[in-house]
């Protein structure tokens, strides 16, 4: 292992690949500038902004267990407490993302590669184009490579000088980056093999002491959420209480290789670990917490995979195999659209640049596996759980860097080769050359040719998807624009209510809910007119309810409906809050209010249906007195709205719903009917099919699955021939699972044979 420098000087190296990754952030902060994400959150950024902000004012606890990794909201909430602005923040993180090339430096040289191998590391470390693409996010994805990399180094720092303190900073490394998400806390177990391995390299060091200290200061670290979890939620939630929904969207029946929520989700953090609590609410039919939840997802998505293994293993392949794909596979914000604005990125290196070259470097570093336990040992930290759950860009992100170690010996080791096959004159070691050459060529070439085939279940839709992605990018710069041209009104007109509802409704839309809080009040203030009143009081409540202070948003609803009893959207709002306690009742009787000063409102009697199902199919939870009310007024709520608005898929598709939960499946079957008639929108339509043939199951007669099978033929044919024709065999690979589930073999026939 490497031994401690006689040399107290800096190497200049370091220096060097610093300013060289400092400047290429340079040239993409200036694109970054002109660029919409300028001036835009999306929807994970603007959910760890608005955490921040709240972190910043005061509110450090909470009232529930964590359902994200706290570590960055902290890290913004501190930041944003000192003063800084969003564009600070980024700043901040691209300088701290251009140390990644020192660090990775400094690990090559202590792992003894050669000194052009490792210069070779740094230099494409800061230049690979997705660090900078994560480090210009206000998301946390850019403390995996980060931590990554201060975990390598603190490690091999600490061999090589046997100063302990490099094993503290090991530990908070490991600890901060699991605060952020919590698989990293498996980086502890590569670094506890590398001390063991190595522990007569760092005598008189005690191998017991220099085990324990990386321990000690990963609890220490992540301490401070386990008591504050406690102490909110009374349970014993070591960071994050979302596991099993995670564990359940990896693995359960709607599992893909790539992320695919189950349809009784919105996904959104703002709401997608609710909408799974929910789920599992009506599903057991009691509340549960979010440690419960958690736990009853992890047992679902079990008994999938138990029940299918087959399909387990083809999913982990499929997982693989777009970890190590080109592609970078979007999650809060889309690389390919991001590089049409920050052009930069067409010319930087991507995963596929080195992926070929670090499978080389790794065939030539394995005959010295003990000097690269810890190293291979964190990227696979990184390969297990991406393979365990599922890949996103921000994923694979914090392998990168240590990946870069490897290819850089890579390319060195072929240059060399070709070198040496070149100059030598030896017959007798000239074939040698010649081998080694050609295999390293062949191993990059046959791994950089993987990287580059066409990624797995990503299909022509996306690709013509990023055009509408786009139009609704440049849609929310122009929000954007509006709300800094809102900023600007107030500023010259303080005393105008319309300009802080224009600011109060651009800052809502952007998910900036503080900021469209504060505006919304000050307008309120302003004694506006009745009209921007109300429009103010609703941005108010969604504000509210973004924030999640839905006691205050409940009494702002009441007060408005008293004063002013014909605004209907907010017995909608106020009914939607008493359904997050449980109170069907009170919410079927605040949509009644409603009702009676208008009831020929689609809208009022949907949501009353919607409320009366939830308590209807789940008395357990939510009362067993009026459950056959419930159900009856159900129906009746469906079909009234039905009547005002018989074009209206969506409604269909709840009416439909009720009725194969109610059993009732030739009703459903002539819902489901009408619904097709109307040409529905295909992604919103097409996960009721196989919620439906799950509904029905073994209830099918045989006149009921034929007519079911007409139905999902001409759904496949109005696909087939729509602008995403390739939504039609994605409906019945997603029948096909459900219906073999359900031992309903000649209709998974006829499925496939509707496809062929």
């Amino acid at each position: 292992m490497p031994a401690p420098s006689s040399v107290r000087s800096i190497d200049p190296w370091l220096w060097r690949l610093f300013l060289i990754a400092v400047g290429v952030r340079i040239v993409y902060f200036l694109f970054f500038l002109n660029s919409p994400f300028a001036v835009l959150q999306l929807t994970d950024q603007a959910y760890y902004r608005n955490w921040g902000i709240a972190i910043s004012h005061g509110d450090l606890l909470g009232n529930q267990a964590y359902e994200q990794g706290p570590a960055y909201a902290w890290w913004l909430g501190l930041l944003y407490t000192l003063g800084f602005s969003d564009t600070a923040v980024i700043v901040l993180q691209l300088f701290l993302g251009a140390t990644l090339a020192a660090l990775i430096y400094s690990s090559a040289i202590r792992l003894k590669l050669k000194p052009a191998a490792a210069i070779a590391a740094g230099v494409m470390t800061a230049l690979y184009g997705p660090l900078m693409y994560h480090e210009a996010m206000i998301m946390k994805s850019w403390l995996s490579p980060l931590c990554t990399s201060l975990v390598l180094t603190g490690t091999l720092h600490f061999i090589g000088s046997k100063k302990v303190r490099w094993l503290w900073l090991t530990g908070i490394a490991i600890g901060i980056v699991s605060l952020s998400r919590e698989n990293h806390l498996l980086m502890i177990f590569p670094v506890i093999a590398c001390l063991w391995l190595w522990r007569k390299d760092y005598a008189p060091v005690a191998s017991w002491k220099a085990m324990a200290i990386p321990v000690v200061a990963l609890c220490l670290t992540i301490a401070p959420a386990t008591i504050r979890n406690y102490l909110v939620a009374h349970e014993f939630v070591l960071v994050t209480a979302g596991g099993g929904e995670v564990m359940y969207m990896a693995h359960g029946p709607y599992a893909k290789a790539n992320y695919n929520p189950p349809p009784f989700i919105r996904p959104n953090p703002y709401f997608e670990h609710e909408d799974f609590r929910k789920e599992a609410a009506r599903q057991t039919g009691r509340p549960l917490s979010r440690s419960e939840s958690s736990r009853y997802w992890s047992n679902e998505a079990t008994k999938t995979i138990t029940s299918d293994p087959l399909n387990a293993a083809s999913l982990t392949f499929w997982k693989g195999f777009n970890l190590v794909n080109n592609f970078e596979v979007p999650d809060n914000q889309n690389f390919l659209i991001t590089r049409d604005h920050i052009p930069l990125l067409y010319v930087l290196p991507r995963f596929s640049w080195y992926f070929g070259l670090a499978i080389f470097g790794l065939w030539l570093a394995r005959r010295d596996w003990r000097m690269h336990i810890l190293p291979v040992g964190l990227i696979l930290v990184h390969v297990v759980t991406i393979l365990i759950f599922y890949n996103f860009d921000r994923f694979r992100i914090g392998l990168v860097p240590v990946m870069t170690i490897y290819a850089g010996s890579g390319l060195i080791a072929l240059y060399e080769y070709w070198k040496e096959f070149r100059s030598t004159e030896n017959t007798e070691t000239r074939p040698a050359f010649r081998r080694r050459l050609i295999a390293g060529i062949v191993i990059v070439t046959l791994g950089t040719v993987i990287s580059l085939l066409p990624p797995h279940d990503v299909n022509a839709s996306f690709y013509r998807g990023l055009a509408q992605e786009s139009a609704q990018l440049e849609e929310m710069a122009r929000v954007g624009e509006a709300r800094d041209l809102a900023r600007d009104a107030v500023d010259n007109f303080p005393q105008q209510p319309q300009g802080w509802l224009m600011l109060a409704q651009t800052e809502y839309t952007l998910s900036q809910f503080e900021e469209a809080k504060r505006a919304a009040d000050t307008g309120i203030a302003l004694s506006p007119s009745e009209q921007e009143l109300l429009a103010l009081l609703d941005v108010k409540v969604d504000a509210l309810i973004g924030l999640r202070e839905t006691e205050e948003a409940e009494e702002v609803l009441k007060s408005t409906i008293n004063e002013y009893p014909n605004h209907l959207s907010a017995y909608v709002k106020l009914a939607t809050l008493q359904v997050e306690k449980y109170e069907t009742k009170a919410a079927i009787d605040t949509l009644d209010r409603a009702l009676a000063r208008n009831d020929r409102n689609t809208g009022l009697w949907f949501n009353r249906g919607n409320i009366a199902a939830l308590h209807c199919f789940s008395p357990k939870l939510y009362g067993e007195a009026n459950a056959a009310t419930m159900c009856a007024m159900a129906e009746e709520s469906f079909r009234r709205a039905v009547e005002l608005n018989p074009k209206d898929a969506r409604i269909l598709v709840k009416l439909t719903d009720y009725q194969l939960r109610s059993g009732d499946i030739e009703a459903a079957l002539d819902s489901l009917q009408q619904g097709i008639e109307l040409r529905p929108d295909a992604k919103e339509y097409a996960p009721l099919f196989p919620e439906a043939l799950r509904q029905m199951g073994a209830r099918f007669s045989e006149e009921e699955q034929q007519r079911f099978l007409a139905i999902v033929k001409e759904f496949y044919e109005q696909m087939a021939a729509s602008r995403d024709p390739e939504l039609a065999p994605e409906l019945i690979d997603r029948l096909l699972p459900v219906a073999r589930e359900l031992k309903l073999d000649s209709l998974a026939a006829d499925l496939q044979k509707i496809q062929e």
